[in-house]
């Protein structure tokens, strides 16, 4: 029988290798959040309910269970020595020992404009460890609050209380040189601690629209942020030789045959980068004010760019360990952009193959260009961005996925690509899996491998270029006006 729309890449027929299930631990409830340990012993489980769950990872059986928070448990995270920090619904941080499943210390959080679930408190979200693993941070509504673990075990954290910002936080992040990244609604905020506090650590960086998600690339040159109007804003910045950020417009042209960016003065240009379901980049130049900021010299303003076209609001945005690709999740296609230079004029890499919206993504820490994206769908799909094809000549190149997983509908809730190619993954039935990349024998090598860039079938792919040539000006979805 003859296929309509996209294919079914997980039909037997397309040959897409499947990930081996390792184990499958049922819950009571659905995992919010997966976090594994530094010696990838243990798997963190946190639910909708009030309870922890500490998995062996060998067996899938339960190590331990801590008490979690009242309400439900928001996030967690393994810090240095043998502890796990917690946030939920009670108001509290949560530090507990992991070895002996009880609690070090309960920590107030404080909120202004939070959440409250009912009788127990505000809601405490976002949990991010900064690098090294002795810092936490945590948002209640419009305030951020760092908590830095003491020189024992038995000493409180010390606390640090940021903001408030201009309304409630919607996504809090370390970056790799230990600065903090929050985007909330019409900006973000990132503050820069190799700054002393008579610097001002704290640079805003307003921009029309709810940000929903963020990153920085490992060197800091640029942030991204996920928004609701289904676009992705990144900023530009100029490093300082101290570490520190200079807010820069840049003039030259980009090495694709792009005219320079327009200036004028300190102002700064914005571009618009969209990519639709025609498969069609269009790049427009609009006129934007300046965004000076005290707590940066900015004698040449902020380059800003926003990348439009996708499905949907875009709810997670993740720079791989290099830095040079940032994952760009809207709908049930994850956009792949190239910031080994500036990401003006470059051709995106589009993840296909899932039959409903993405719900979480993860590059695989040791292995360069391996993508995970799980989806409402219920399967789990890994990329090799590698190894994506061209469609046309100046269209986005199109990855479909080298293996994949299905669990019949079960909605990816989290996941962990872990490193020698371990996955975990939870699911709204409350299943917890345990994932293994296949491994292709000597024989069949190249048959195994090959689907993780094959382009579409050769004759739906003929189709679409016929479909696309008798409608060339049709606007993709997403493009700027």
């Amino acid at each position: 029988m003859e296929e309509h729309g996209p294919p079914d890449l997980a039909d037997p027929k397309h040959g897409v290798p499947r990930l081996q299930e390792l184990w499958n631990v049922e819950l009571d409830e659905a995992p919010v959040a997966l976090a594994l340990s530094p010696k990838q012993q243990l798997i963190a489980v946190a639910t909708v309910d009030d309870s922890i769950q500490l998995l062996d990872v060998a067996s899938g059986k339960v190590a331990h269970m801590l008490g979690g928070h009242s309400g439900g448990t928001n996030g967690l995270a393994f810090l240095s020595g043998n502890s796990l920090a917690s946030v939920g619904e009670d108001g509290c941080a949560r530090l507990w020992n992991v070895a002996r499943g009880s609690c070090l210390h309960e920590l107030a959080v404080d909120a202004e404009g939070a959440d409250r679930a009912g009788q127990w408190g505000h809601s405490v979200n976002h949990l991010t460890v900064a690098p090294g693993a002795k810092s936490f941070a945590c948002a209640a509504g419009r305030l951020v609050t760092i908590f830095t673990l003491g020189s024992s075990a038995q000493q409180a954290p010390s606390k640090r209380v940021l903001g408030p910002l201009e309304s409630t936080i919607e996504s809090l992040r370390f970056d790799r040189r230990g600065n903090l990244l929050a985007t909330y609604n019409n900006g973000v905020s990132y503050w820069d601690f190799t700054r002393t506090l008579d610097e001002k650590q704290e640079l805003p960086l307003p921009a029309p629209g709810a940000m929903l998600c963020g990153d920085v690339t490992p060197s800091g040159d640029y942030i991204v942020a996920g928004c609701h109007d289904a676009t992705v804003h990144i900023y530009h910045f100029k490093q300082h030789g101290d570490g520190g950020v200079e807010m820069e417009a840049r003039r030259q042209g980009d090495g694709h045959g792009h005219k320079p960016l327009n200036g004028d003065g300190g102002r700064a240009s914005r571009q618009h980068i969209t990519v639709g379901l025609a498969l069609r980049v269009q790049l427009h130049s609009l006129r934007a004010h300046s965004h000076r900021a005290a707590p940066c010299s900015a004698p040449g303003g902020v380059q800003e760019m926003s990348c439009g076209g996708y499905d949907s609001k875009v709810t997670c945005v993740d720079f791989n360990a290099r830095g040079n690709r940032m994952a760009s999740s809207g709908g049930d296609k994850c956009t792949v952009w190239n910031f080994s230079g500036a990401p003006t004029g470059t051709m995106p890499v589009l993840t296909v193959g899932h039959l409903g919206n993405i719900t979480c993504q993860s590059w695989q820490p040791d292995m360069d260009g391996y993508l995970a994206t799980g989806a409402r769908d219920g399967r789990l799909q890994i990329h090799d961005v590698d190894n994506a094809v061209p469609m046309r000549p100046g269209m986005p190149l199109i990855c479909q996925p080298g293996a994949l997983g299905v669990t019949e509908g079960d909605e990816l809730t989290a996941l962990v690509f872990a490193k020698d190619g371990l996955l975990y993954s939870g699911h709204i039935s409350g299943a917890v899996r345990k994932w293994e990349l296949p491994v292709a024998s000597s024989d069949d090598e190249d048959e195994e491998q090959a689907p993780a860039g094959l382009p579409l079938e050769g004759q739906q792919q003929q189709q679409g270029q016929q479909q696309q040539e008798q409608q060339p000006q049709e606007q993709p979805q997403g493009a700027a006006r």
